[in-house]
C-alpha cells in the first residue's frame, strides 16, 4: 500500500552546518598538499633539524601556507635550544598556541632555563602539570627566590611518587631541612617504592629517617636490588614487623629467579620469622607459581596443595597449563573447575575443557563445548572449529559509511596535519597529532577515522584503534592486505608466503615502520640489525 508523506522540513541551522562541514572538506581535498610541496618540506626540514638557524627559510619559501610549516621553525627552535632567547621562544608560542610542537619547544627550553639556572626566565615562562622534572625545577626557582615550601600544597603530589626524577633532589633535600620529612612520611614513601620495586628512592631516603630506622630501611632496598644476599643476611635479623616485610620481598623476588635456593631459604627462615597469614600466602604462592614456570616434576602437587587464600587467577591457570603439559586429563578439568567464573569463560579454557572431555571418551559433552565455541571469530573458535571440520566463524563486519561525518572528520587541522606528517615519513609526530586530534571522540568516529587513515597506507591506526568488541571483525581494517606495497612481490623474491610475511608484519610491528624494541629489532618484520644483514648476504 502506498502511503503519502508529507515533505521533509529541512532545518536552515542544520544545512548551515553540513553545508559549512562540506565546503570545509572539499576545501581541504581542493587544497592536497603536492609532491612538489612534500619534497620540499622534507629538505626543509632536514635543515632545520640538523643544522638550526635560518638556511631552511630559503628552502621552504613556498611553503607558507602548506599545513605543517610551523614545524620548521620549531625544529630549527629546538635545534638552537642553548642560543635561544625568551622573547623568541615566548613569540612562537604566542603565534602557535594549540601546536605540538608550541608545547615541545615549552617544555624543552624551560629544561634548558633550568640548566642555565635562569630562574627568572623560567618563572616567565613556566605552566604548572609539565612533568615531575619541570614541576621540582619550578619549586627550585621559588627557593632560589627565598620562598619556603609547604608540604601539602608543594609536596604531596610528588611524595605519593614511588620515584622522581634527580631534578627533585635539592627540593627533597629543602623539605628535610624545613623538617617537613617526619618519619611517618618518610616510611609511607619507602613503603610504596618497595611495592614499586625502587630500592634507590628508599636507600635515598634512608639517610633522614631517625639513626635506629636507617638499617631497616636499607634491608628493604637490599631485597628488591639483591634478594640472594638478603635472604642469607635474615637469619641475623630480629624478628620486627620491618625486618618481615623486607624477608618476605627477598623471598618473593628470589623465588623469580631462583626458585629452588628460594625454597631452601623458606624453609631456613619461616621459623625465624613469626609472618602473618598474608605473608605466609604471598610467599608460598611465589615459591609454587615459579616452580610452575619451571615445570618442576611437583609443581602440580604444590600447586594444588596451596592454602584457598594463597591462590590466585595465575596459579589457577598455571594448575591446568602444568596439568596440560603431563596430560592428565582429570587433573586438567579440575584445575579448570577451580577457576573463577571469569576464567572457564574464557575461549581458551572452554577449548582444553572439551580436549579434556574427549580424551577421557566423553565425546558428547566434548562436542558441545566444540560446537558452541566454534561459533565464535576467534584463535580458539578456529581451533574447536578445526575439531569439528566446519568452516571458520569469520562473520566480517563492513564499516558503514558516514560521508558527513567524514567530512567533518577531514575538516580538523589536526587530524590533516597527523595525515600530512605520516606522508612526509615522520610517523611518531603524525600518532601524537592524531591522538590529540581524536582524544574524547566516541567509538564511531574513531573507526571512520581508521578507515582514513587506511585509504592513506597508514595502516596501524586501524590495528590499534580496531582493538574490541564488534570492531575486531572489520577484518579488512585490521589485517590489510597492501600488495601495492611491495609485500607480495618482495616475499616471492625471497622464497617466503606472502600470507606468512603479512602474518609477521602484523603481529610483530602491526604496520609501524618505526616499530623498534628494547633488543634493538627494527621495523615491519622487526629483524634485528646482525640478523638482517646474515639475509642480505644470503641473498647476495
Amino acid at each position: 500500500m502506498f502511503v503519502a508523506t508529507a515533505p521533509r522540513r529541512v532545518s536552515i541551522p542544520g544545512l548551515l552546518l553540513s553545508l559549512t562541514v562540506l565546503f570545509a572538506a572539499t576545501s581541504a581535498r581542493a587544497s592536497e598538499p603536492t609532491d612538489a610541496q612534500r619534497a620540499a618540506f622534507k629538505q626543509a626540514y632536514a635543515s632545520a633539524q640538523q643544522q638550526g638557524g635560518d638556511d631552511w627559510r630559503q628552502l621552504a619559501s613556498g611553503l607558507r601556507d602548506y599545513p605543517l610549516y610551523p614545524y620548521l621553525q620549531a625544529a630549527a627552535l629546538e635545534h638552537d635550544l642553548k642560543q635561544d632567547d625568551l622573547a623568541t621562544v615566548q613569540a612562537y608560542i604566542k603565534q602557535y598556541p594549540d601546536w605540538i610542537p608550541a608545547a615541545d619547544l615549552r617544555r624543552d627550553f624551560l629544561l634548558e632555563l633550568a640548566r642555565r639556572q635562569d630562574w627568572n626566565d623560567f618563572l616567565a615562562l613556566y605552566q604548572p602539570n609539565l612533568g615531575d622534572t619541570l614541576t621540582c625545577d619550578a619549586l627550585q626557582a621559588k627557593l632560589s627566590r627565598g620562598a619556603t615550601l609547604d608540604f601539602d600544597r608543594d609536596l604531596a603530589d610528588l611524595w605519593s611518587k614511588p620515584s622522581l626524577p634527580d631534578a627533585c633532589d635539592p627540593v627533597l633535600s629543602a623539605a628535610n631541612d624545613q623538617g617537613l620529612l617526619t618519619s611517618t612520611r618518610l616510611w609511607s614513601r619507602i613503603d610504596r617504592a618497595a611495592d614499586a620495586g625502587q630500592p634507590g628512592t628508599i636507600s635515598k631516603l634512608a639517610g633522614w629517617l631517625p639513626q635506629g630506622d636507617q638499617a631497616t630501611a636499607q634491608q628493604l632496598a637490599q631485597a628488591l636490588r639483591d634478594p640472594a644476599s638478603a635472604v642469607a643476611a635474615a637469619a641475623s635479623w630480629p624478628d620486627t614487623l620491618r625486618t618481615r616485610e623486607a624477608a618476605t620481598l627477598a623471598l618473593t623476588r628470589l623465588a623469580r629467579r631462583q626458585s629452588a635456593s628460594a625454597d631452601t631459604a623458606w624453609q631456613n627462615l619461616q621459623t625465624h620469622f613469626t609472618f602473618s597469614p598474608s605473608q605466609r600466602d604471598q610467599i608460598l604462592r611465589t615459591l609454587a607459581l615459579f616452580h610452575a614456570t619451571d615445570f618442576d616434576e611437583n609443581a602440580l602437587t604444590r600447586l594444588i596443595d596451596l592454602p584457598a587464600a594463597a591462590q590466585s587467577d595465575s596459579t589457577r591457570e598455571w594448575r591446568a597449563r602444568i596439568a596440560l603439559a603431563q596430560q592428565d586429563w582429570n587433573a586438567v578439568l579440575d584445575a579448570i573447575a577451580a577457576m573463577s567464573d571469569t576464567q572457564k569463560a574464557d575461549g581458551e579454557w572452554r577449548y582444553f575443557r572439551a580436549r579434556a572431555l574427549a580424551a577421557l571418551n566423553r565425546s558428547s559433552e566434548a562436542q558441545a563445548v566444540f560446537g558452541a565455541l566454534a561459533k565464535e571469530p576467534t584463535f580458539f573458535g578456529f581451533m574447536a572449529a578445526d575439531k569439528l571440520n566446519q568452516p571458520y566463524a569469520i562473520c566480517p563486519l563492513q564499516l558503514a559509511g558516514d560521508p558527513q561525518r567524514e567530512q567533518a572528520l577531514l575538516a580538523r587541522p589536526g587530524l590533516l596535519r597527523a595525515f600530512e606528517l605520516y606522508a612526509v615519513g615522520l610517523p611518531k609526530l603524525a600518532r601524537r597529532e592524531w591522538s590529540r586530534a581524536l582524544q574524547g571522540d566516541d567509538t564511531t568516529t574513531l573507526r571512520l577515522a581508521a578507515d582514513l587513515a587506511n585509504q592513506r597506507g597508514w595502516y596501524d591506526r586501524a590495528v590499534f584503534s580496531l582493538s574490541s568488541g564488534d570492531a575486531l571483525r572489520l577484518y579488512d581494517l585490521r589485517f590489510p592486505l597492501a600488495s601495492q606495497d611491495g609485500v607480495v612481490p618482495q616475499a616471492q623474491q625471497a622464497g617466503i608466503e606472502p600470507a606468512w610475511a603479512y602474518g609477521i608484519l602484523r603481529a610483530e610491528s602491526a604496520w609501524m615502520s618505526d616499530a623498534r624494541s628494547g633488543a634493538d629489532a627494527r621495523g615491519l618484520m622487526q629483524l634485528v640489525p646482525g640478523t638482517a644483514a646474515i639475509r642480505c648476504t644470503t641473498q647476495r
